[in-house]
């Protein structure tokens, strides 16, 4: 055998040989711990269905096919499940309803399989402004005006937003939130909100990216042309409506347009409305205002602007936003998941019910109260939950259409799209229900 050049060129060959085994190792590697393909959606909810009964992961589930259920306590999640909707790689994860679950599951998640994943919804209900710009605004309502341009929000309207804030992030005394009690118009007044990061931390979670944009983007798009396919609202559901709205008209004054059942739930933008989250469930025409002033105020920090309002938003009541907003924001942050690794992420929340009663206004004494109580959580709950689906298996079934459903994750240069060896099985069709 003839001796070597160097002793260094053994260990050179060595080291090349061990490098390339182990990237043949790597290669062929095509899921994440927990099973997750490269390219996964993962679509998160957070209620298992203890508070309406209907998780509100039901109507994915019903469309997952290959579903494999991961064994309880393998995750920080109280259940995972790994199949396909239509020819998307997907995983269905409940996180547990609470922004802290939220928080916990997701992470977990993104530690364990982020390279994996291409895009995140999180969907669920959500209680909402009863119309855009507020039913009565601090400034005009005090003359006993309310607000007449008839564009109310209804049952089963969904709302596509990358944004969230955290209502809870309010320094205020009693006296100051209790003033003027018990007319309705009324602002509660603060020291602090959400814009003080210096005394609460972060609260407006705006700082994203065009990825999280151009995900929200694709929903809204993928809904244009396809609002056949969102379910229509039931009986019930347009009877309280309809109670709701004329009891509003009473009390007002105004008139209220009365939507036929045939016209599918409206999709609202990021540019409408946004997710502000508390665990404490707030209600009243009070609240609404802060809530939409709060809305206000994250919507021109996202945007650079000054235009917002709370005359021109829709508060979308939640929990879980903010909890996934802080996980994504610390994961794509990491030096290993910076762009073009980051994650896009969106919400989708269907309206289940409203955060106020309707309103009566007494010209005596110039002082606004609050009518009846009118609600049906069972149905408004299932309903959103099903319309705020719809909107997602839309998006997906566009993608199938198309051939956009990709078998690499995002961050992956090396993405494809269609059939191939990386997709082994059928090519399920490009259709959902929604039963």
């Amino acid at each position: 055998m003839a001796r070597p050049l160097s002793p260094g060129l053994f260990l050179g060959t060595s080291a090349v040989l061990m490098i390339a085994s182990l990237a043949i190792k790597v290669s062929a590697i095509r899921t994440c711990e927990l099973g997750f393909p490269a390219g996964t959606t993962v679509l998160f909810v957070a209620d298992p269905g203890t508070f309406s009964s209907t998780p509100e992961a039901a109507v994915y589930l019903a469309n997952l096919k290959e579903n494999r259920a991961l064994p309880s306590g393998s995750t920080a999640c109280p259940s995972v499940h790994v199949g396909k909707i239509m020819r998307s790689n997907v995983a269905v994860i409940t996180t547990g309803i609470g922004p802290m679950a939220a928080a916990l599951c997701i992470y977990d998640i993104l530690n364990r399989c982020g390279p994996f994943i291409r895009d995140i919804f999180f969907s669920g209900t959500s209680g909402w402004s009863p119309q855009f710009g507020g039913v009565i605004t601090n400034g005009t309502c005090e003359t006993g005006a309310a607000n007449s341009d008839g564009k109310i929000a209804r049952l089963g309207d969904v709302c596509v937003s990358p944004y969230s804030i955290n209502w809870d992030c309010r320094q205020a005394s009693w006296s100051q939130t209790a003033a003027n009690y018990p007319d309705q118009c009324t602002f509660p007044q603060q020291n602090n909100g959400p814009s003080a990061q210096d005394l609460f931390g972060q609260c407006q979670f705006t700082n994203v990216t065009r990825r999280e944009l151009n995900l929200a983007d694709e929903v809204i798009a993928a809904v244009v042309g396809k609002a056949n396919l969102l379910p229509q609202t039931n009986k019930a559901l347009q009877a309280l409506e309809n109670q709701y709205w004329s009891t509003m008209a009473q009390g007002t004054r105004v008139k209220y347009p009365t939507i036929p059942p045939t016209v599918p739930p409206k999709v609202w933008t990021y540019k409408e409305c946004m997710e502000i989250d508390s665990q404490y469930f707030w209600s009243g025409a009070p609240w609404d205002m802060v809530a939409r002033s709060y809305v206000a105020e994250a919507l021109n920090n996202a945007t650079g602007g000054s235009s917002y309002n709370q005359n021109n938003v829709l508060a979308v009541s939640a929990m879980e936003g903010i909890g996934l907003s802080m996980a994504m924001q610390r994961y794509n942050s990491l030096s290993s998941t910076r762009r073009p690794n980051s994650i896009p992420y969106t919400y989708v929340r269907g309206m289940s019910d409203w955060v106020h009663r309707p309103l009566t206004y007494d010209p005596a004494n110039k002082i606004w109260g609050q009518g009846p109580v009118l609600e049906n959580i069972p149905e408004g709950y299932k309903y959103a939950i099903t319309t705020a689906s719809s909107v997602v298996l839309v998006t997906l079934q566009t993608r199938c259409l198309t051939g956009r459903y990709s078998t690499q994750a995002t961050g992956s240069s090396s993405a494809t799209v269609g059939p191939s060896k990386d997709r082994p099985g059928p090519l399920y069709p490009c259709t959902f229900t929604l039963a």
